[in-house]
């Protein structure tokens, strides 16, 4: 049998790995073989029976345990190391292809290197939850400014675990996120996203994530690096940040994720930062990223974040996104050859792209990983999630919880209670597989001993929203919530039925794939013609598309809730209809106006009507959506929205039911269409109707209870006039059962506040220093978040780390040694007690106050901090350290560290402003 194997691999050419112990054929062994039959002579008769029983039970065996295919290629044997299988994939392949891999083929893939039959790594968005890139359902997690009031990195690991598997189940390689950028003022749009306005919390939170992620087999892409706290202006802005500042607050968010959870990217932000755009940064990139802490993955540009061919390869930018590539294949070939740039810089970073390649399983195709969609567990950890996110802000008088035993009738006001804000909008949006709203909840966990009585009160949304699925239905007996769609595989409804299905969802960022079929094989490969075709503008139809033409239909009924006037709106950038009753509400002539949603579309459009209708009236409804020749956007992006604006209904009935119930409950919020990526808020104040509406219902009913449903700060006028006042932020799909259970006392609020509400918009750091335009100058330094209000003796609306719960906690003596050496750790030790009757949890903030350093430092700065869960009269010992670094500043005359020698103020706290509990010590000189 050994002749047979030589003479099998002599058929072929081969390679040997460096022990000689595998050969690999770099072609298909010939097929005129030798004839191997003389080699089954046995010698023995029981040798013969063993082998012809052996052929006779293989069939069998195989079955069972079923055999890998052979590895083709080096690069696909497992028993190789890592570095060695990487080697052997780039040096297979042609300078053509190495620069392929340095720009994605469309949206959301890699290109594949069809040769070496590889296929190309999968992105797409995060990071509350994974955005199919066919609007396909996730569940929806709470957002990251939730996620950071949990003070609970546990716990964020499990919903980072719980995004990864969700990943793998579509079929995703790379989950764009975290959102790590710092909260530094107070509107801008993508607050939501991020986790805290404190580097450590937003440090240990973040790392957490990722590690989570990871854990299943997916990636991330830590975004955004560095210094974009802002959506105006962010594509070619400016942010002027010193060094200290830069080191001390914003690349110290990152830090610690890149050195303890080694992501597999880091994405650029946007942004110039010090004059130079991140993603062509070689400061950020060399110096910092892969320098200082030792970064092993790849970088990625921001969708449209790369502005320069051979400067940013240089820099470290290692990926391009989207493709086709505008900066790199073909300029990046012709600089190649004008040796502007050497191959051995393409191979650096096709290596690391390589890298994650073969982190994905790529190179293993017998390797299948397995993941989960809306399991009861993603379920349940989104709730958990949602519940210990949610801060109890007041509560004079014990208002809450609710007593179920004493409170017969609840009046429910606000339109957030019917239809929650549960995410924020932009790239991070998730289609979820369902939205418990706070309304239902309560009256499913509650109402058979407690009446709910529910009334809008006013309208919040500042445009108009996508439509509720719930007035929605295919047929006239209402049976099933969503419209019918019939997807064709050409535009107008030619080329024949592609599949039919009820969709449920009306806000789509990417669909159509599935009927488009394109064939990505016959795509050209040659760079220079790609590259050609991009400068002619031929990108979204001639080239890319070709064959990715679609159309739908959807129709069904639409039920209004109420009598009056609607407003119905359609935003796309192709051709659609809408009829309603028989109307033409919408067409392609109607007047158009600048598209309020994914506003870094510019092409986008919203195109509006409206119509009088009647409650309890089933009215026939059909809109047509079809791909066009002048559509600016590839079919793997498409966006189209459906929005229908129903009559709030008067306030009188709120204030009525207010006054007949025991106590009432309003929600109140920015909106669902208020906060997303691409634009700023314009205030952080409610608007009118909504306050006015909170100080009506307080003055008619004196066990009030303000719930906010928000992904930032905002003002409260009514404060001192309302009891009790709760933070839910945007709490996911499962927030509505999250907040009842809150409100009535099943669970305890632990959620902390992880930025800093000012009591109006002037009083914050950067109010004076914000900008829309292009340059940020970011004056206040390190005095970000509660570090300003601390030091310019500023009193906020709510301090940064604030959060009330249903029970009392007590802390003991804070203990520490009286003195460090140099370069050690300071062990903190402190007893925590539940003084009350009730389970909860508190969580420990450890501040610390330098007073002698040389440059101007915070009052106090958060350190360390931990998450402690007590059972009634239960007493814990929390056990804490400073590092060295703790006790650093940023040098900016010397570019390093600073350990500074002297006594150390070390504070327990429940905020920035309550401390309960301190110490000092000293740290001797070296």
């Amino acid at each position: 049998m050994a002749n047979i194997c030589r003479r099998e691999r002599s058929a072929g050419t081969s390679i040997s790995t460096s022990d000689g112990a595998r050969a690999y054929p770099l072609r298909p062994p010939d097929a005129n073989l030798p004839d191997h039959s003389r080699a089954f002579h046995f010698k023995h008769p029981w040798k013969a029976r063993s082998f012809f029983c052996a052929l006779l039970v293989l069939p069998l065996l195989l079955k069972i345990f079923p055999a890998a295919a052979a590895p083709q290629y080096p690069f696909e044997d497992p028993a190789l190391g890592s570095a060695a299988r990487v080697d052997d994939f780039v040096n297979r392949l042609t300078p053509d292809e190495k620069i392929s891999l340095l720009a994605g083929r469309d949206n959301w893939h890699l290109p594949a290197i069809n040769r070496l039959g590889v296929r190309g790594l999968v992105m797409t968005d995060g990071p509350a939850g994974l955005r199919s890139f066919e609007s396909e359902p996730s569940t929806a997690f709470p957002v990251g400014i939730a996620a950071g009031a949990t003070w609970d990195p546990a716990l964020i690991e499990q919903e980072g675990r719980a995004i990864g598997e969700e990943t793998l189940a579509h079929g995703v390689d790379v989950v764009l996120g975290p959102m790590v950028n710092i909260v530094r003022v107070p509107n801008a749009g993508r607050n939501f996203e991020a986790f805290s306005e404190d580097p450590v919390l937003t440090g240990v939170l973040g790392t957490a994530y990722v590690r989570g992620v990871q854990t299943t087999g997916a990636g991330v892409a830590v975004k955004h690096f560095v210094a974009n706290d802002q959506e105006n202006g962010r594509n070619t802005g400016n942010s002027v940040v010193s060094e200290r500042a830069l080191r001390e607050i914003y690349l110290a968010a990152f830090e610690p994720i890149v050195k303890n959870a080694d992501p597999w990217f880091v994405m650029m932000a946007y942004p110039r930062v010090n004059g130079t755009f991140a993603s062509e940064n070689a400061f950020l990139m060399q110096d910092v990223l892969r320098g200082d802490w030792g970064f092993a993955g790849a970088t990625v540009s921001d969708w449209t974040g790369t502005h320069s061919t051979v400067p940013a390869l240089k820099a470290g930018l290692d990926l391009e996104m989207p493709g086709p590539s505008v900066w790199r294949g073909a300029l990046l070939k012709a600089a190649l050859a004008r040796r502007e740039i050497e191959e051995r810089d393409i191979d650096t970073s096709v290596r690391r792209i390589a890298a994650l390649m073969l982190k994905a399983g790529i190179f293993d195709p017998d390797v299948k990983k397995t993941g989960g969609l809306n399991t009861p567990e993603h379920r349940a950890i989104a709730e958990k999630v949602a519940a210990e996110s949610i801060v109890l802000l007041k509560n004079d008088r014990h208002v809450l919880p609710i007593d179920r035993s004493r409170v017969r009738t609840v009046a429910v006001i606000g339109a957030d209670a019917d239809r929650p804000s549960f995410q924020g909008g932009g790239s991070s949006q998730v289609v979820p597989y369902r939205v418990v709203s706070p309304l239902s909840a309560l009256r499913a966990l509650y109402g058979p001993r407690v009446r709910f009585l529910y009334a809008q009160g006013v309208d919040n949304e500042p445009r108009i929203p996508a439509a509720d699925v719930r007035l929605l239905s295919p047929t006239r007996d209402r049976k099933e919530e969503g419209l019918h769609a019939v997807y064709y595989n050409g535009a107008q409804f030619a080329g024949g039925v592609a599949f039919e299905r009820t969709d449920v969802h009306f806000l789509k960022f990417g669909f159509g794939g599935a009927a488009a079929a394109v064939d990505w094989t016959k795509m050209p490969q040659d760079l220079d013609a790609v590259h050609n075709a991009i400068v002619k503008g031929e990108y979204a139809r001639d080239l890319f598309d070709a064959g990715a033409d679609f159309s739908v239909k959807w129709t069904g009924y639409y039920f209004p809730p109420r009598d009056g006037t609607y407003e119905f709106s359609l935003v796309h950038d192709d051709s659609a209809t809408l009829v309603l009753d028989g109307h033409v509400l919408i067409d392609d002539r109607s007047q158009t106006y600048p598209a309020p949603i994914f506003t870094f579309f510019s092409k986008l459009k919203e195109r509006r009507s409206t119509l009088v209708l009647k409650a309890g009236r089933a009215y026939p409804i059909e809109i047509d959506f079809s791909v066009t020749p002048t559509s600016s956007i590839s079919f793997d992006q498409k966006v189209f929205e459906f929005g229908v604006r129903a009559p709030a209904g008067a306030i009188d009935d709120a204030i009525a039911i207010a006054r007949k119930a025991n106590a009432a409950i309003i929600f109140v919020g920015a909106g669902s269409t208020a906060e997303a990526e691409g634009r700023d808020r314009d205030s952080i104040d409610l608007d009118s109707a909504q306050n006015a509406l909170v100080e009506r219902i307080a003055a008619a009913n004196p066990r009030t209870v303000v719930v906010l449903n928000d992904g930032g700060a905002l003002t409260m006028p009514w404060k001192a006039r309302v009891p009790a006042i709760v933070e839910e932020w945007l709490p996911g799909q499962e927030g509505g059962t999250a907040i009842a259970k809150i409100l009535f006392g099943d669970v305890d609020p632990s959620g902390r506040m992880p930025i800093t509400f000012p009591a109006r918009i002037e009083d914050n750091p950067a109010y004076l220093n914000y900008s829309g335009g292009n340059t940020q100058l970011y004056d206040e330094d390190i005095f970000v978040g509660y570090r300003y209000y601390d030091r310019k003796k500023i009193a906020p609306l709510f301090p940064f780390g604030h959060g009330l719960s249903y029970t009392d906690f007590a802390f003991g003596a804070l203990s520490a040694p009286d003195a460090v050496a140099p370069g050690r750790d300071v062990p903190l030790t402190l007893a925590v007690t539940n003084a009350g009757n009730r389970a909860g949890a508190e969580v420990v903030q450890i501040y610390v106050q330098d007073d002698h350093a040389p440059v101007t430092e915070p009052v106090k700065a958060l350190k360390a901090f931990a998450r402690v869960e007590l059972q009634p009269h239960e007493t814990k010992t929390v056990h804490l350290s400073l590092s060295p670094r703790d006790l650093s500043y940023w040098d900016v005359e010397t570019h390093s560290w600073i350990e500074d020698p002297g006594r150390f103020d070390v504070m327990a706290g429940v905020s920035s402003v309550d401390i309960r509990a301190s110490t000092a010590f000293t740290l001797k000189a070296n």
